[in-house]
This record gives structure tokens, sequence and C-alpha cells, in this order.
């Protein structure tokens, strides 16, 4: 058996790293946003009180914008991985428990087969245990987006607030956002 042969195994372990990237992305674009937003809001309010130069503005921008980036890769966008059918499969045992290494041991049989001297009835009877166990593994309970609850609520409110800020004083947002990124 390769690594492409589709089974349920396989399309387990596939979508358990499917959904553990969406997070990853998730959670870093939502810490981007905590930061940019705010920091963009202030520099706006320094920039109309101030007037500040083209230069010191630019620098602003870039300053908002690395800090953003910054915290984007610290909570999600640095835990993106190629896939690797071995990680995910720790990752549903350590989520599960009680498997006893059956799916790692099934990728390892799958990518390398049996061992010489490795009994054929017992390597087809842990493949058949770790297909049949697999198929049981919904991937919304191995990974949770539970976590990003809290981060949504937080973009949620800071979109909230520009879209107040842009119906209540819409121009003087424009402005604001022509100034700071030109």
């Amino acid at each position: 058996m390769s690594d492409h042969t589709p089974s349920s195994l396989n399309y387990c372990l596939h979508s358990v790293w499917e959904r553990t990237q969406r997070k990853h992305l998730w959670s870093g674009l939502l810490a981007c946003a905590r930061w940019i937003v705010p920091l963009f809001l202030v520099a706006v309010l320094i920039d109309r009180f101030a007037f500040l130069p083209g230069w010191a503005r630019a620098i602003m921008a870039v300053a908002i914008l690395v800090v953003g980036v910054r915290h984007g890769w610290r909570h999600g966008w640095s835990r993106l991985r190629p896939y690797n059918a071995t990680r995910a499969a720790q990752e549903i045992e350590q989520a599960q428990g009680g498997m006893d290494s059956l799916l790692v041991t099934a990728v390892h049989f799958q990518k390398s087969g049996a061992a010489p001297g490795t009994s054929a009835a017992m390597w087809e009877l842990t493949q058949r245990k770790a297909e049949e166990a697999a198929g049981k593994i919904p991937p919304q309970k191995v990974v949770t987006m539970r976590d990003l609850k809290g981060p949504a609520r937080v973009a949620m409110g800071l979109a909230a607030v520009l879209l107040i800020f842009a119906v209540v004083n819409g121009p003087f947002l424009m402005a604001g956002l022509g100034r700071i990124f030109t």
C-alpha cells in the first residue's frame, strides 16, 4: 500500500491535517487583525492631531503591518506544515486516547510494508483495525475550532468598531486610509 491509496485511514489522516491547517491559518489571520485594526485607528488619530509628514506615515504603516504579521506568525502561521501522515496519526491518537499506537503503526506499515520476519496476518490485522478505527473518527473531534471563538469575537468587535466609524464619519475613515497608505 502506498500513501496515495484511497482508504478510510488515509482519508481520516488527510482530513485531520486539512482541518489543523485551516485552524492555524484562521488563528494567524485573527491574530493579525486583532493587532492591525487597533493600531491603524491609533495611527489615524495620531496623524489627525499631529499631521505627520509622508515618511512618518509610511513608517507607521510598515510598523502596523510588521506587528500584525508578526502576531499572525506567532499565533498560527508558524504552525502550518506540509502533510505528514505520521504526525496526523499521532495527533489523532493523542486526541482520542486508547489506540496504543495503532494508527502510527499502520502508517509505518503503509510506508515501508511488512518488515522481513513480520507475520503477514499480523500486518493485515493491524491495517484492518486501523482502517476500522479511522472510519469512526470524525475530524471535528480531533481538531476543535473552540480556541478560535475568543479571537473571532474580538475580530468581529473590531470590525463592528470600523463599521460604526465608517457609518458615523465615513469621509474621516477614508481620509485616514488614504493618508496612512499613500
